[in-house]
């Protein structure tokens, strides 16, 4: 939808790596505060850790089907290795965002809350090399010669 917008256009390509780092940041405030409200208002029940880790696994579930399954079938087998290692830390670090949203929401100190929209951040930003070709998804450089940028 935001592509269909002119300005949103021109900002995406004359400037990739801001364009990257608001949608890392974007992405990152709106799944760590949905954490933080769905847990909050579990928080009457029995404290225990399974409820972060069942979300968690919940949401990264879900993610898998919804974003990365139909990419997997689109790739083939080649990549189905790199997908699956893929999906296995993108559990882990969902685990330990929940993990610490629920540390913020039983302890009620916001620095942990901080740190899991940081590091969700952080790892979201991992893309930007891979979208602007500097880094391969196998690792080093990406030998490819560079996607033409269309002209405005």
């Amino acid at each position: 939808m935001l592509g269909k917008w002119g300005w949103f256009r021109a900002v995406a390509l004359a400037w990739p790596v801001a364009y990257g780092l608001a949608l890392a940041l974007s992405a990152s405030a709106f799944e760590e505060t949905g954490r933080l409200v769905l847990l909050r208002t579990l928080r009457h029940r029995r404290p225990s850790l399974s409820i972060p880790v069942a979300y968690a696994f919940g949401h990264a579930g879900v993610e898998a089907m919804l974003v990365v399954g139909p990419a997997a079938v689109v790739a083939g087998d080649q990549a189905s290795s790199l997908v699956v290692v893929e999906r296995l830390s993108a559990l882990a670090a969902h685990v330990g965002f929940s993990v610490l949203v629920y540390v913020t929401v039983m302890r009620g100190r916001p620095l942990p809350f901080l740190a899991a929209l940081l590091l969700h951040a952080d790892i979201d930003a991992l893309a930007i090399p891979m979208q602007l070709g500097v880094l391969s998804a196998v690792g080093g450089r990406d030998h490819r010669p560079p996607a033409r940028q269309p002209s405005l």
